[in-house]
């Protein structure tokens, strides 16, 4: 037993540790942490609303209503062969509706506030340690304003990314009224990481110890984890009561596993790994050459979503199989195509090909977008490219089997 009366060291020895201070089990104590977890996830439960609805109404009216894409949805069944339609005369207006958005979302970071360049968690992350839990008060507007600038208008990216800048931005801006100390606010702004990711993904229990453990790289931060859970629980509560509370993704009846299976799941880890470290890679050097090159800032941003437009359109009109379905699945966040994949059964070797390219297509379209200083984040099209890889790793198994 270690000289601190904890029964083990390390991360739970940490645990066990600080819930056995006398001032956590105080009134005052408690009520601090509700005071922190009701307030963040309150503000950030309502934002996580707003966002989603402004997503939805510029995706539609630009993407559906202007160029004839409508993307297929995620939450319910497909509820035809193709669960997404576009518009051969119009698709190649994509890239002028990209360069717009890319156009309107750098200048704002430019000049207004370049923290809220790229995926976000970072800047949360830094502000944390380096900031003293300090995020400018304009920060979770700009970052509202520019994701979705750049995903309403069809760039490839996540919402989770920039819900938690958002939240982490709207828990350090409450820090003031609610009198907080520098630590609290440190606490607050993780907090609403955390109540930001559990809204927006539907997962409140899993983006509290997120915003606990994402902020190192072998530990995690224990003051976080209750008022993290309290905040999640509640904007994931608020959120859901407009939105609904079922799961993003439907899942099949009669979809089951035996222990035979486990040498093939092996397989599909190994595989994922692999095309985890193509994605990471392919995202820090498309970063890197973006930064690199003469251009001015505001405008980078608008050559990435540009060429991620070029690429779309030249599958669209070269690749038309299936609906155009390596397009499509570049477009935006991409959880439709994972729930049309998840009710297709058995397809012909052709598809299970163009399955594996939209692989590479999401990474790169994300690359470009997100690589250049758009704002939108990694974890949404991280999810669509694991299920894809799921899908044709399984798929193709079936086949040669």
């Amino acid at each position: 037993m270690s000289d601190s009366g904890a029964p083990w060291d390390g991360d739970l020895g940490r645990l066990y540790r600080w819930f056995r201070q006398p001032t956590f089990g105080g009134a005052r104590s408690l009520y601090r942490w509700a005071l922190i977890g009701v307030s963040v996830g309150i503000i950030a439960g309502v934002v996580a609303i707003a966002f989603f609805e402004a997503l939805t109404l510029v995706s539609n009216g630009l993407l559906g209503g202007l160029l004839g894409i409508n993307l297929p949805v995620n939450g319910v069944p497909p509820g035809a062969p193709f669960s997404w339609s576009t518009d051969p005369y119009r698709f190649y207006l994509l890239i002028g509706i990209l360069v717009l958005g890319g156009l309107g979302a750098g200048l704002l970071i430019q000049y207004v506030a370049p923290e809220t360049e790229g995926h976000g968690t970072d800047q949360s992350i830094r502000a944390f340690h380096r900031g003293r839990g300090v995020v400018r008060y304009r920060v979770p507007a700009v970052k509202f304003l520019v994701s979705t600038l750049t995903l309403g208008t069809g760039g490839s990216g996540g919402r989770e990314g920039p819900t938690a800048q958002i939240g982490s931005g709207l828990g350090s801006f409450l820090a003031r009224p609610l009198g907080l100390t520098t630590q609290e606010r440190r606490v607050a702004t993780m907090a609403g990481l955390g109540a930001g990711i559990g809204a927006i993904f539907k997962a409140p229990f899993g983006a509290a110890l997120l915003s606990s453990e994402i902020l190192y790289l072998s530990d995690f931060e224990p003051e976080v984890i209750m008022p993290s859970i309290i905040a999640s629980v509640i904007s994931y509560s608020i959120f859901g009561s407009v939105d609904g509370f079922g799961p993003e993704f439907v899942i099949p009846t009669g979809i089951g596993w035996t222990p035979a299976q486990l040498p093939v799941y092996a397989l599909l880890g190994l595989v994922a790994g692999l095309f985890g470290i193509l994605y990471v890679v392919s995202f820090y050097r498309t970063r890197a050459f973006f930064r690199s090159i003469k251009v001015p800032g505001a405008i980078v941003p608008a050559v990435g979503v540009a060429l991620t437009g070029g690429v779309l359109a030249a599958l669209y009109y070269l690749v038309p199989q299936y609906h155009h379905f390596l397009a499509v699945g570049g477009i935006g966040i991409g959880y439709g195509m994972v729930q049309w994949l998840l009710y297709q059964g058995h397809l012909p070797l052709f598809f299970l090909l163009l399955a594996v390219g939209l692989i590479f297509v999401k990474i790169l379209a994300t690359s470009l977008t997100v690589g250049s200083g758009g704002s939108a984040g990694l974890f949404g099209p991280g999810i669509v490219v694991g299920a894809t890889i799921g899908f044709s790793v399984i798929s193709l198994m079936d086949l040669a089997f």
